[in-house]
Parts: structure tokens; sequence; C-alpha cells
């Protein structure tokens, strides 16, 4: 798409998640009222940085996170400056029409751009504390790709690994690195974790949960220093213990980009200052996003980034929109296994008068749910183990909806009347019920994949795509539950098939691998069975893994599964189809030429399948090795653990903390559950 030169000119600065919606907000409108260029510090196009936690996990690939690609921004003719990051603004003061005020701008790489109206959109940067040792190598923070691509080169190298900071993107990184086969230790100065936005108990539950899943909290107590030559190695605590570190992952805190602002005279407290149309103290330059100050606040969350982009698209339009305004805000913990939603005031006075907090706890099965009302009206809400009412709370917190007629259980647990059609039910995205049922019926949407791309709802963080699964059964007078049941019944199907022909295929190469070695040292204690017999089993079992090949592949076809790279799936999908076809052609050698190169083909053949051998063997050594010790840390997860809170200890035992006697994992191959992993999302 071309635009006209002749349209004024409009920068950006900044190509992070708000600047990206603004773009696709002006570029939406049926006329262009400006030339667009895009100037992004980081070498990558947009990406949606909420998912950063499931990349790490290994939950979402990295295409799968990447929304906006390079081609996006050319199709709308918007010029994008990748990995050139803009360090000096100088607004141009001579102009007499305060209005029409525009400027210049200088990057790192030395090219400098002349602007009509400029949109700050810097972001924050993550906090690091001063101290010894800060600088060493794989210190990180959790902010942006390039830190999460340094964790998993870090996760593939190293074992011990520790995170500064219990908040909640503290958890997800250390949930992330876990998965990775990290040895994690969370280091939390607070008494819990999480204590901005839960209680004690609701923090105290976190913390159990993650134990149970092999993760160490150490709260009441601080890093003093990071000890290394070169690279990390050792993490010192306020408390005295030492802990080992070959990664240290720093999530205390992000804090306004702030530094181009003040470095071209605007007005900055703990960010750009703006209004309720997002006007700095120039009348050309606007501000969105993380770095700005709005009413005495700054902002990490998603939903108030995208209520300032629907704003200042507008403002930028011509139009008048209704000023910003801060809408109470929720906070969702991104760990599958731990349902936590927090919504409206963190924290609040329980002793005030007009206060009523309603309580259900039930530590047998991991629930936990707080609401505080204030005179009748939802104040808070923590909601643990069970979030399936966020939405109705999220609501009531939001429109200030008198709750004092209902009764504790229906404030609680959300057995209430018919949902209201303003229910928001995409936090991110600020869509309510009855706007998504009316894009449904005007559509004709059936699936949750067709509403994401119609509405964008469920596109940001996710955490609403099984409201918006229930929604759409609602609307089209689906049956939910039989869907639900056929859902579990085919994952139950899934897993058993795989896990069966895992089983067989184990067993198959095993045969396959010692009568190899029985054919090529004859006289060797593999030979238990005699050449000739070694012979037939060793080409009885060539095919037999030749037909599981092929039911693999069928099983992949008809479940959909995807597959990430790795040593694993390069054995699988390179190797051993490659050994398979070498020998084969033993059996058949007609398939091939005679001769090649003055030698005969099957003489090419056979080296070629001992190549494959000795690279599959090497696998199964790497496999095998490698299982015993991940076996061994599994053994460690289920020991007593304890949790470090102040001068106390307290001790729990995850065997008896798992809800109705269920084991509190399953061992498999990490090929196996790195598939299922995939097979989730």
């Amino acid at each position: 798409m071309s635009t006209p030169a002749s349209l004024p000119h409009l920068v950006v600065v900044g190509n992070g998640m708000a600047a990206v919606r603004l773009l696709e907000l002006l570029t939406s409108q049926p006329t262009r009222s400006f030339r667009i260029s895009v100037f992004g510090a980081e070498p990558v196009a947009g990406y949606n940085r909420v998912h950063l936690s499931s990349l790490l996990a290994g939950d979402k690939s990295p295409e799968q996170i990447h929304t906006h690609p390079a081609s996006w921004y050319a199709e709308h003719g918007i010029t994008l400056h990748q990995g050139d990051a803009v360090v000096h603004i100088l607004p141009d003061h001579s102009s007499l029409d305060a209005h029409q005020q525009g400027g210049s701008l200088r990057t790192a790489s030395g090219h400098t751009e002349r602007w009509d109206r400029l949109v700050l959109a810097t972001g924050a940067d993550a906090i690091m504390p001063p101290l010894p040792g800060i600088g060493l190598g794989n210190v990180v923070s959790f902010r942006s790709l390039r830190d999460v691509e340094a964790m998993l080169e870090a996760a593939q190298l190293h074992r011990h690994a520790v995170v500064i900071g219990g908040g909640v993107l503290g958890l997800e990184a250390a949930w992330g690195l876990k998965q990775r086969g990290m040895d994690v230790t969370v280091v939390h100065m607070a008494a819990t974790l999480m204590e901005r936005l839960v209680d004690a108990t609701a923090g105290t539950m976190i913390a159990d949960h993650l134990h149970r899943h092999g993760i160490r909290c150490l709260t009441d107590t601080q890093a003093s220093a990071l000890h290394g030559d070169g690279r990390v190695q050792g993490v010192s605590l306020t408390s005295g213990e030492t802990l080992p570190a070959d990664l240290v992952v720093v999530a205390v805190g992000i804090r306004p980009h702030t530094a181009l602002a003040a470095d071209c005279g605007l007005n900055v407290g703990r960010g750009v200052l703006v209004d309720g149309h997002l006007r700095t103290s120039h009348p050309g330059i606007f501000a969105l996003g993380e770095c700005v100050e709005f009413d005495g606040q700054t902002f990490g969350l998603v939903r108030p980034l995208y209520d300032m982009a629907t704003v200042l698209a507008e403002v930028l339009h011509g139009g008048t929109p209704v000023p910003f305004t801060v809408a109470p805000q929720s906070t969702v913990l991104k760990i599958p296994s731990l349902a936590v939603f927090c919504g409206g005031e963190a924290a609040p006075d329980e002793d005030h008068p007009e206060r009523r907090p309603l309580v259900h706890h039930q530590p047998d099965d991991g629930v936990y749910k707080k609401v505080v009302l204030h005179a009748g009206r939802v104040l808070s809400a923590v909601l643990v183990g069970e979030t399936g009412n966020s939405s109705q709370l999220s609501h009531w917190i939001a429109s200030g909806s008198d709750v004092g007629h209902l009764c504790e259980r229906s404030v609680l647990h959300g057995a209430t009347e018919a949902a209201s059609g303003e229910m928001i039910i995409c936090q991110c995205a600020a869509l309510t019920r009855d706007s998504l049922q009316a894009a449904i019926r005007d559509q004709g949407l059936t699936t949750v994949p067709h509403l994401t791309t119609a509405t964008r709802a469920g596109a940001t963080c996710g955490q609403c795509v099984p409201q918006l699964a229930r929604l759409l059964d609602e609307t089209l007078g689906r049956d939910s539950s039989a869907g639900i049941a056929a859902l579990e019944q085919r994952t139950h199907a899934m897993r058993r098939g795989f896990t069966w022909w895992h089983r067989v295929h184990s067993t198959l190469m095993s045969l396959l691998l010692l009568t190899g070695l029985a054919l090529h040292f004859p006289r060797s204690p593999f030979n238990l069975v005699g050449i000739e017999w070694s012979a037939d089993l060793h080409e009885w079992s060539g095919l037999a893994v030749s037909v599981g090949f092929l039911v693999f592949i069928a099983l992949t076809l008809i479940y959909q599964r995807r597959w990430s790279w790795s040593l694993d799936s390069v054995a699988m999908f390179a190797f051993v189809p490659l050994i398979v076809a070498s020998g084969l052609v033993f059996w058949w050698p007609e398939l091939i030429p005679h001769q090649f190169a003055a030698v005969r083909s099957t003489a090419w053949v056979a080296l070629a399948h001992m190549a494959f051998a000795v690279l599959v063997t090497c696998y199964l050594l790497h496999h095998l090795s490698h299982a015993p010790f991940v076996w061994w840390k599994k053994r460690r997860a289920l020991r007593p653990l304890s949790i470090r809170s102040g001068p106390e200890q307290k001790s729990f035992s995850p065997n008896s903390l798992t809800p109705a006697g269920r084991p509190a994992f399953r061992i498999r191959s990490a090929f196996f559950d790195r598939g299922c992993a995939n097979e989730h999302h």
C-alpha cells in the first residue's frame, strides 16, 4: 500500500504492543491522515510480549507469538526501522502555530528523520538492583524476546537457576525454567509471594503449589551479591545462605523509560506526563504505553495500554474522544497448573467499618476465594485454584454494581441470575458479552479462532478462551458438555496411543540396536542367539520399525500434533527414516543402480547405514544416560521441601498434598512430554 508523500509525517518511537495496537487502529480507517514511520530498538517486528512466559515454558513457539511480521507493515504502507533505536529527539520550536510543531530525530545508526507528529511508546526498562556482580554473564531480566533466548540457551547448558523476585513475572519465569529442566529457586524479600496482589493465605498456597512442582521459594530474604568469574556461579543471600546459580533472572519490577522525553524537554515524573488525550507538554508529541504517567499512575498491564491506543487513534484522526480514564485492573498468573486471578484494589484495608471480606477456603482441594465488599460493592477479589467466575467479578468491580442483596455463595461462586450483556469477557480488548454475541450472529462465527480473528478476543493473553468457547456454544445453542466430553475422550485416546507407540518403538529400537551390534561384532557378548537368529531378528525388527514410523505419522496427522525441533525430533524424523531406508536397500538391492563412482552401490549404502546407526546409537546413549538424571531430579522433587519464612521453617510433603491421592507426575520421555505440551496449545 502506498501513502501520499504530501501527508503529514507521523513517527512512532517504539514498536511494542501499545504501539502496534495504535498502528492497527490508524490503518483500519478508510482514509489515511498520515505517512507513518516506526522505529523499534529490537531487531524483530511486532510480537506478543504477554506470551513470553509461554514461550519460555515451551507452551508456544516463536512463530505463535510473532503477531505482526515486517510484511504487515509494508502491506499497510508503514515504514519500519528495526533494531535502530532513537537516541535523540529535537522538537522544532520555531513554528508560530503551536499545533503544527514538528521536529527531527536521530537514531543510533546516525539516521535522521523529520516528523510532524511524534508518538513516544518507549515502554519500560527492567529494574536491575545495584548488587555486586549484577553485570556478570547469564544475569538477565525478563522483558524481551532476547531475554528469553538467553534463558533458553542457558537452560540447555546449565542446571541451576535463581529468580530474584516473587511477583507475577518472577513466578512465570521460574515455572518456565523448571519446564526446561533446570533446578529453580525463587528469592523474594517479602514474607509471602505476590504480596502486592494477594493476601498471606493465597501467597502461601501459591508457594505450596510451586514446591510440589520442584520450585524452591525463599521468602523474607534478599540477594546481597552475585559471584562468578565472567559468568554468574552463585548468589549470596542476606540470610547467610549461598545458592548455586548458572543463571540469574531479575524480575523485581519495571521503570518507565523517560530518558528520551526528558532529554527533549518534556515534563516527566515517574513516567512521561500526559493528559486525558495522551498529549505531553509539547503540542506535537504524544505518548502511550508503559512509558507514561497519568493521574499519578504508571501502567504495565495490557488493558490500559489498549485503552490509551483507542483514545490516541481518535485524537490523531482529528476527533474528540472521551478522555482516557484508569479502569480497575485485573491480573492472572500464567502457570497452566495453577489458576490465580486478582482484580480490583490490591491489598485493601479490611478494617474499614464499611468493608466486609467474604472468604471460601478449601485447603485440601487447593481452592481459595476472597472477595472484599465496600458498602455493598465489590472492591477486590482474589481467586486461587478455581477462577470460573472471574469475569463476573471483574464486571462487578468495573461497574460498581451493588451486590449487597446477593448471598455470600452467589458472590463467591457466581451462582447468580443471567449474566449481564455489559459484562466484559475479554479484559485485554474490553469486549463485552453483548458485542461478542452480536459478532457471532452477524458474521456467522462458529469457532474460537474465527471469533478471535474477527474481534481480537483472546488474541492477547488467551485467558478468556474457555469463556469464549462457552459463549459460542450458548449463542449457537450447542451443548458444550458434549463437546468437552468429546475433547476429553480424544485427549485420553491420543495419550494412550502415543504412550503405547512409545513403548513398542523403544523395544524395537533396542532390539534393532543389539542385533545390529551382534552382526557387526559376531564374537562379541551381544551375539546371544547366534548369527543367523540375529540376522533374522535384525531384518524383522527393521521392518517393524518402518511400520511403526508410519503409525507414528498417522497418529500425528490424526491428532494434529506439532513437534518442536530438538535432538529428539531430529532423531525421530531424520535418522530413523534414513537408517530404515538404507536397511531396506539390502533386502531389495534392485531399487538402486548397481554401481556408483566405480564402486558397488550397496557399499555406499552400507557406509551410510553404518553412519546413521552410529548417530542413532549416540542419540540412544545420550537419552539413556540423561534419563536417570531426570528421574533423580523428579525423585528429589517428591521429598519434603522447606519454605523459608523469616526465622521459621515450614515443611511440606508433596505426596500428602496432591489432591485425591493422584501422583504429582508421571515419568515419560522428554520427546513425548514436549509433544504433549505442544498439543495442549
